[in-house]
This record gives structure tokens, C-alpha cells and sequence, in this order.
């Protein structure tokens, strides 16, 4: 699975993002899916996550990215995150509020209830709805979809940030 979603968040920096000068990935602990080798064109990457490990750059609340981050990052990615996240609604509206205008949010959840993350937390699922009504409110959806590797199914979204929230 994490082959595919890494597929996708590629596809999306080649055909929405192009040029990013500063990323942020929110729940970047584990880095399951490489991301950050996908932004190698990136001026910046970080990585930033509630406890250290081997692909976190900064120890932060993501319910409270402003405090942290004096600059607007021009792409926020949510990989795999949300769904063990105790409150994903505040967490994805800090990114929002956080994130440059004309910036991109890439989310992807998992969406099988088989398998567990490699967290030890495990809470939720979300569907397609629920991107569009809750996550993405107030931003302009480019893509959403299902990724599939045959086995678990993920939904991947990048939305853009056209207007001040």
C-alpha cells in the first residue's frame, strides 16, 4: 500500500504542485510511505510529529502548528496520520490555517479496517464524504480517490488553498 499512495502523492507533486518551496509533513514518525523522497525538489522538508523519531525534524502539537511555524508552508501533507490522530478536525484545521494561499493539503487515510497502522493507536476511518464536507471545506478539491494495492484500500486527496480561510 504504501508503494501506491506514494504513487499518488507523486502524481499529484507533477501535475498540481510542481515547484514546492516548503513542505510540512504533519505525522511523519514512521515515514512509512517516503514521502519525503518524493519532494526532493522541495527548498524545505519537515517533518513534524507529537513524539521524536527517525523522520521527525520538529516535536510539536499539529493541533497548534501556528505556535510553531513562523513561516506558511506552501504544501501540508497528512499521510496515513488521521486515523490515529485524537482529534484529526483540529489537526487538519491548524494545516488549513497554517498553509499558504495557493498552497496544496495532500491527505491520505486508510480506509480497510483490516490491518492496523503501526501506531499503537487506531481510531478511525474516513470516507469520501467526509474529505470533501469536513477536511477540504473551504478549499478547492483537485483530486480524491481510492488507491488500492489489491489488498487495502486508501483514499488520497490534494485540495488547494485559493483564498484566505
Amino acid at each position: 500500500m504504501n508503494t501506491a499512495i506514494r504513487n499518488k502523492i507523486k502524481e499529484y507533486n507533477e501535475q498540481y504542485i510542481k515547484t514546492p518551496k516548503n513542505v510540512l509533513e504533519i505525522g511523519s514518525m514512521y515515514d512509512t510511505c517516503g514521502t519525503r523522497c518524493v519532494f526532493n525538489n522541495a527548498r524545505d522538508y519537515c517533518g513534524v510529529d507529537e513524539e521524536g523519531g527517525p523522520s521527525v525534524d520538529i516535536v510539536a502539537d499539529y493541533h497548534r502548528l501556528d505556535r510553531v511555524f513562523e513561516y506558511n508552508p506552501d504544501v501540508i501533507l497528512c499521510i496515513k496520520h488521521l486515523e490515529k490522530d485524537t482529534n484529526p478536525i483540529q489537526t487538519i484545521d491548524s494545516a488549513k490555517e497554517l498553509l499558504a494561499v495557493n498552497g496544496f493539503l495532500v491527505i491520505s487515510t486508510l480506509m480497510s479496517t483490516v490491518g492496523r497502522s503501526r501506531s499503537n493507536r487506531d481510531f478511525l476511518r474516513f470516507l469520501p464524504d467526509f474529505y470533501l464536507n469536513v477536511f477540504f471545506k473551504g478549499l478547492n478539491v483537485l483530486d480524491l480517490c481510492e488507491v488500492t494495492d489489491g489488498k487495502q484500500s486508501s483514499i488520497c486527496g490534494i485540495a488547494m488553498k485559493a483564498v484566505t480561510i
